[in-house]
């Protein structure tokens, strides 16, 4: 076996190990994805893609073209597309997308408001957006919020309301829903 396939395997149980802890039947269950709907997956994935497919949506995953493809998620989700290209200049039609789901990177861009208008953009009228992401408030990522200053990455964190008084200001209507106490969902609409 090679380096890569043994980095690949070890990277992959990890990410299984981690699935238990991160349900990701509470992205499922309020999402609740039909039959032909089209829903581009954003962030730190894992394996939902190949879920959300089986319920038969037509699945997208952005890979950013500055990132190197991650090859876990590519296995994990080897029904689905994806596709390359940049988060804040999208390569979709307007209003392409049913659903638009974010894990957990929602803090990571320095323009968010370029972000944000991409994602309003590809989005169709009273079409959805989860936001799944870690709560400011809880001591473990004010700790992690430092250490990836530190570092000299860029991270912002915000409690559920500040993130749905922000996307209130784009178009979305939405309400926050705490899953753990280290993370809540944002399920929002897009209002015409």
């Amino acid at each position: 076996m090679s380096k890569m396939e043994i980095e690949c395997i070890r990277s992959l149980k990890k990410n299984l190990a981690h699935e238990k802890e991160d349900s990701l039947e509470d992205i499922i269950t309020v999402v609740n994805p039909s039959l032909g709907e089209r829903v581009l997956l954003l962030g730190n994935i894992k394996n939902i893609g190949k879920y959300i497919r089986k319920m038969g949506a037509e699945v997208k995953i952005l890979q950013c073209e500055d990132q190197a493809l991650d090859t876990t998620n590519y296995l994990l989700n080897e029904s689905c597309e994806f596709i390359s290209g940049n988060i804040d200049n999208m390569p979709f039609q307007d209003e392409y997308f049913d659903k638009v789901i974010f894990l957990e990177s929602f803090n990571s861009f320095k323009d968010e408001k370029r972000v944000l208008k991409e994602i309003v953009r590809v989005l169709k009228n009273s079409g959805q957006l989860l936001i799944k992401e870690n709560d400011c408030n809880c001591m473990s990522y004010k700790v992690e919020s430092i250490k990836s200053m530190i570092r000299g990455e860029y991270c912002k964190y915000y409690n559920p309301d500040e993130l749905s008084n922000k996307l209130r200001d784009f178009g979305l209507d939405g309400t926050v829903e705490t899953v753990t106490k280290k993370k809540y969902i944002y399920l929002g609409t897009k209002i015409s």
